[in-house]
């Protein structure tokens, strides 16, 4: 997918690009839609096992499952390589929301509320979930995994409040989460699928897609749906693509990876639907004034 931009009376086109963050390698990578590598280790974590990322404007946060969260550029420059500290073990999320930011800490079992620039808001938000994983956000709710032995994605507002607990259940240890449109995906990491449901927690299909081995990140286009398949410290990790409908694409679109957890496509969708009609409202307009020229003698 393409995306134009105006420039004056011009216009140029720029590709969405994938970040892949690695829990053994350490790493933030970035490839095309294609899979072809633009820079595999973009950026080399200061802290061990990345396990979720966001990106807000051109910043970056990275969650770390040593108990940190990490901010950077999109185009790799550290920004602040411990913006919050002391978190417990296994952290994921993240979740941003204007000036806040929501992350997930598993082994407290707590969503924790800060601000972008790492200070507490309240870091026990909402507590007493079991062993909560990747988050997403839609209105002012989170939705929110149930990692490590659970079967439940529970709905909460970002005020701390529990709507509910059990929105989904008989999971297999959910992992990634991911919202298109009116529809949820979710990856099972112990049964090895991806599973679509509504936004209402009515299943569509729990078993989209089915035969992966560890499935984790999940991330869109817009129109395909891309998956992290885990492997541990061995490079047989692997990204693979998906039309929403669960027909394979490329199940091994991007290979040689060390358990890749967290995926993220920038632009995000959303953003390239708005740019579009913004670059095609500007060449219109630069078609009209041409036409206008021709008649001034």
């Amino acid at each position: 997918m393409l995306l134009i931009f105006a420039t004056g009376f011009g216009y140029t086109t720029h590709a969405q690009t994938i970040y892949v963050a690695s829990y053994y390698g350490d790493t933030i990578g970035t490839y095309n839609t294609s899979g072809q590598a633009i820079n595999p280790s973009l950026i080399t974590t200061a802290h061990n096992n990345p396990m979720g990322m966001t990106a807000s404007g051109n910043n970056l946060y990275v969650t770390l499952g040593a108990g940190f969260v990490e901010q950077y550029t999109l185009s790799g420059s550290t920004l602040n390589n411990s913006l919050i500290s002391g978190l417990g073990f296994n952290v994921n999320g993240p979740v941003v929301s204007g000036n806040n930011l929501f992350i997930a800490v598993g082994n407290s079992g707590t969503i924790g509320q800060y601000t972008t620039a790492g200070a507490a808001v309240n870091p026990t938000l909402i507590h007493g979930l079991p062993y909560p994983g990747d988050m997403v956000m839609s209105g002012n709710n989170l939705f929110v995994t149930s990692w490590q032995g659970g079967s439940t994605i529970g709905e909460y507002s970002t005020s701390g409040g529990i709507i509910n607990a059990n929105f989904i259940t008989g999971l297999d240890e959910p992992f990634g989460i991911l919202i298109v449109g009116n529809d949820l995906f979710v990856s099972n990491y112990g049964n090895g699928t991806v599973g679509e449901y509504d936004l209402f927690g009515n299943p569509i299909n729990p078993a989209l897609i089915t035969g992966l081995t560890f499935p984790q990140g999940l991330a869109t286009d817009g129109t395909h749906l891309f998956v992290a398949e885990g492997s541990g410290d061995n490079g047989a990790g692997k990204v693979g693509e998906w039309d929403l409908s669960g027909n394979a694409i490329n199940p091994n679109l991007i290979t040689g990876l060390n358990d890749p957890t967290a995926l993220m496509i920038v632009p995000e969708p959303s953003c390239m639907a708005l740019f579009a009609v913004l670059g095609i409202a500007a060449v219109s307009f630069h078609r009209r004034l041409r036409r206008s020229e021709k008649t001034i003698v």
